[in-house]
């Protein structure tokens, strides 16, 4: 929060981005020393093993950044902040989504499960007029602010924004917003997590 909002999702995205690019790099050092290319190893330079190391070192404290319990919570809240702060609709709905989805993941990890059809939600904030919209991205960063209640976001997608129109929810179908996570979402993380133990693994074991 200190070092700035939007740089912080920014950062924070990119490392879940190159994140395949170190575990590919890291493989590709593992075959060379483990079959002992030497012209191939000399053209490794040290530089290049040395920003290596350095990726995974970030990487490692990324890891340690998302273990904690609350971390997407205040990404989700980074999101709608800076949503406000956005005057082009793409970049605001971008936030906007990023915050839906990694509130999503908050709920996931505390509660086992996750909100229905959160893809639906945001069609139907997205095609909002643009008054409408920033009310509905205002007052979901506003139910963030209090942090001793986590759940508060969630009322509000159920009470307030799934009863707007257009595409209003019949009531049944708002007492049926949060499902049990589902089978693919618990490999999707436990993938994430080896994808970025992996490269830290290897070179340990090459070193």
């Amino acid at each position: 929060m200190k070092q700035g909002l939007e740089q912080a999702v920014i950062e924070f995205e990119t490392v879940k981005k190159i994140i395949p690019l170190i575990v590919f790099s890291t493989v590709v050092l593992a075959i060379l020393i483990n079959f002992n290319f030497p012209s191939l190893l000399r053209s490794v330079s040290l530089a290049a093993l040395g920003l290596m190391l350095m990726s995974i070192a970030s990487l490692f404290m990324y890891v340690l950044t998302i273990s904690k319990k609350e971390f997407a919570f205040y990404v989700a809240k980074t999101c709608f902040i800076t949503a406000l702060n956005k005057r082009d609709i793409f970049m605001q709905l971008y936030y906007f989504n990023l915050g839906l989805q990694e509130y999503n993941r908050y709920l996931k990890r505390r509660l086992k499960h996750q909100i229905k059809d959160i893809n639906k939600i945001f069609s139907k904030v997205s095609i909002l007029d643009n008054d409408a919209k920033a009310e509905v991205i205002n007052s979901l960063s506003n139910s963030f602010e209090i942090e001793t209640d986590k759940l508060k976001p969630l009322r509000y997608i159920s009470s307030e924004l799934l009863a707007m129109e257009p595409m209003s929810m019949k009531p049944e179908d708002i007492g049926g917003l949060l499902v049990q996570e589902s089978l693919m979402s618990k490999l999707k993380m436990v993938g994430a997590i080896l994808a970025a133990y992996i490269p830290i693994v290897i070179l340990v074991l090459i070193l």
